[in-house]
């Protein structure tokens, strides 16, 4: 059985709003190639691939999370999105804007995001504070752990699949 990731539509506070609103706002923008968006000219956001453990990315549990940027960093991506090289060398900080599937707290986790391979998206390489003992345990699991990760794994499917995960707020 191939693994796929799990894909956070939106940034949290934009999931909350269409769930609060039932629509998207009317300052959200969307990039044509779903990777970045951004919410009144004051919030930007790109979507990162992050796995569980960290560097397994081959063999880890996938997540398609998105990270709060500064207006700087999006823009210097979008410039470096224009050469190779200088996609190769991006590199920024942001926050983490969802929540981490199986972990309590992550959102507003401190992040650095990068690219890995050029044909890919940005990927989250680094989790800089963490607030969360479990986590940090999945994070630093060996790569080559199988028993480890399929942990990993089967806490984070119980967690999507508990009825309270990604329901309406209150």
């Amino acid at each position: 059985m191939e693994k796929s990731d799990l894909v956070a539509q939106y940034p949290k506070d934009i999931s909350d709003y269409l769930r609060i609103n039932g629509r998207l706002p009317e300052d959200f923008e969307m990039s044509s190639t779903g990777s970045r968006c951004k919410w009144g000219g004051k919030r930007y956001f790109v979507l990162a691939r992050a796995v569980l453990p960290l560097k397994a990315f081959e063999n880890g549990v996938g997540f398609r999370l998105w990270v709060e940027v500064t207006k700087e960093d999006d823009e210097k991506l979008m410039e470096a999105v224009k050469s190779y090289e200088a996609y190769m060398k991006f590199v920024c900080e942001g926050t983490l804007a969802n929540e981490w599937a199986g972990f309590e707290n992550m959102k507003g986790a401190k992040v650095r995001i990068r690219p890995i391979r050029k044909e890919e998206k940005l990927y989250l390489t680094e989790v800089l504070e963490t607030k969360d003992p479990l986590f940090e345990i999945a994070a630093l699991t060996a790569t080559d752990d199988e028993k480890g990760i399929k942990r990993i794994e089967d806490l984070v499917v119980a967690y999507v699949n508990d009825e309270g995960f990604n329901k309406p707020l209150d």
